[in-house]
């Protein structure tokens, strides 16, 4: 190998092998090779920055999210030498929106001596980089049917206290409007660059069951509602595809057109 023979870049060159290997889906192998640079350059961001990059390009935003935390984390330690925040930043905001997970913290945290520029980007520009890691792989999307909807806050407390489901006044939003909220988000990402959107309902008895049989010790509500969600996905007769045919019905089980429910124009002519 041209690493062997003393062949040098940045990240280390090892990691081209990881990036063909992953690129191939064998992500075993290609593990072993990131852990390992990983263990013996740990504060090179390159590395930490070339894994995430490649993980999420293959769909794998629970392995990516992880090594791009670590990677903004450095970079915003060490004052961003390398200017990556910026790619940094998209790339994970992409796997936290794949995972169903809401920007935290680290998303805003400014490097060490920052100083903010002139002309911030605009929304439209953010929304098309953050969506822009997701593209090239399908997304599949958690959603509650209307009788799990109704038990929201005994079942999924935490997504109980979510922007996605509370109106101004800190109140439940309707059934109909939580479904349109959904629409929403969906749409953005959609037109952001997304492909191969895919819908799951989930069920809280059939969620327990998994939780109980594949991960019993793990306590993180959202990790374990996206990695169900993503092993859902991966069953035919459980995925709802996006968008409908505008005749066809709602993929929100109300049996109205799509059109005339999720699918139809706002008051004021947005969806």
């Amino acid at each position: 190998m041209l690493a062997e023979q003393g062949y040098a870049c940045e990240p280390d060159p090892r990691c081209r092998r990881a990036e063909i290997l992953t690129r191939h889906g064998r992500l075993g192998e290609a593990t072993a090779i990131w852990d390992a640079v990983a263990a013996d350059t740990p504060d090179d961001v390159w590395v930490f920055n070339n894994a995430g990059l490649e993980y999420g390009a293959v769909g794998e935003h629970e392995t990516a999210l992880p090594w791009l935390t670590r990677a903004l984390e450095i970079a915003v330690r060490s004052g961003d030498p390398e200017r990556l925040v910026s790619q940094l930043r998209d790339l994970r905001a992409a796997s936290l929106s794949a995972l169903g997970r809401e920007p935290d913290d680290l998303q805003t945290t400014e490097p060490v001596g920052f100083r903010a520029p002139a002309r911030p980007m605009s929304s439209a520009t953010e929304i098309a980089a953050a969506f822009r890691g997701s593209a090239r792989s399908p997304v599949t999307w958690a959603w509650l049917p209307a009788e799990e909807y109704a038990e929201l806050t005994e079942r999924w407390p935490d997504l109980a206290d979510s922007a996605l489901v509370l109106n101004e006044t800190g109140d439940l939003v309707s059934y109909p409007q939580y479904c349109r909220r959904m629409e929403r988000r969906i749409r953005e990402a959609s037109e952001a660059g997304v492909a191969g959107i895919r819908i799951v309902s989930l069920r809280w008895s059939e969620f327990t069951k998994w939780v109980a049989d594949n991960h019993p010790d793990e306590d993180d509500a959202a990790r374990l509602r996206a990695r169900y969600a993503a092993d859902l996905g991966r069953d035919r007769s459980r995925v709802i595809a996006w968008p409908p045919g505008r005749n066809d019905p709602c993929w929100c089980g109300s049996r109205r057109k799509y059109k005339k429910c999720c699918g139809a124009p706002g008051p004021n002519g947005s969806r």
